[in-house]
């Protein structure tokens, strides 16, 4: 099993503000705003995510975690 570590404190906040700043038209490079319903209360749910293609594949990156979206 691989060793898990905890999540930066810094990056909770810096995916807030990136969250933020797309709402209001900024962006951040390849930065966007994934946004899906929660597995268990339907409520929307937003990660900032990068879409990557590399060898041909098309990739979806995000920093958190514990993103639900995935699963």
């Amino acid at each position: 099993m691989p060793d898990v570590k905890p999540v930066p404190r810094w990056l909770r906040a810096a995916n807030r503000a990136a969250i933020a700043m797309s709402r209001v038209g900024l962006t951040m490079g390849p930065v966007c705003v994934l946004t899906v319903p929660g597995r268990r209360t339907g409520k929307p749910r937003s990660a900032p995510v990068s879409p990557l293609t590399v060898g041909g594949g098309r990739y979806v990156v995000s920093a958190l975690p514990d993103s639900d979206w995935a699963r």
